[in-house]
């Protein structure tokens, strides 16, 4: 009874694993490769999405918001206050809370203006005058850094799921041998226990 449960179970291959269980219809090879293909994808793009932002921010570096005056260079050095400060970000249409504040990143030539109660940060440098850029990257450079991840996900699956085919055939061929061996194995064990 055994052998035939065991005969029928290498004629009809390998077994379901459980991961095959939570997609419908993925008993194919191909369909476990689909699902590996598109997972391994989405890691590829969640992880690709701030290297992108830096890349594009590096070769596309962001214009500087708006400039001061050097006069206000010792506000930023004093750092604790910077009432002068917020009635210049005021005129250029950006608002600070009362909780920033600024401090120093590197002496006499950068600086961060943090605004905890709007959740923003502002950086300073110094040039021929005191040059203000967003910290965070603005939503343009965001939105093209995640078509950038996107495409490249898409090229990568759609590339992966033509060599479908190839690569299947390679492991059907790998399991053949092997099935072929363990049948052999089995054969010479039989033989010898007669």
């Amino acid at each position: 009874m055994q052998d035939r449960r065991r005969s029928r179970k290498n004629q009809a291959g390998l077994s379901l694993p459980l991961h095959a269980m939570f997609v419908k219809n993925v008993s194919t090879f191909q369909g476990k490769y689909t699902l590996y293909a598109v997972v391994i994808c989405a890691f590829i793009g969640i992880i690709s999405h701030k290297p992108v932002i830096f890349l594009i921010q590096h070769f596309n570096p962001p214009a500087a918001l708006f400039s001061l005056n050097l006069k206000f260079q010792s506000e930023l050095n004093n750092g604790a206050e910077i009432k002068n400060l917020r009635s210049e970000f005021r005129k250029n249409r950006i608002l600070l809370s009362h909780n920033a504040s600024a401090s120093t990143k590197k002496k006499d030539k950068s600086w961060v203006i943090a605004d905890p109660q709007n959740k923003r940060k502002y950086i300073v440098r110094k040039a021929e005058k005191l040059d203000i850029y967003a910290a965070a990257p603005t939503r343009d450079v965001a939105n093209l850094a995640s078509a950038i991840s996107f495409g490249v996900c898409a090229v990568l699956l759609i590339a992966s799921l033509l060599k479908m085919q190839s690569i299947a055939s390679v492991i059907e061929e790998r399991r053949l041998v092997a099935f072929n061996r363990r049948l052999k194995n089995r054969k010479k064990s039989d033989i010898s226990d007669d």
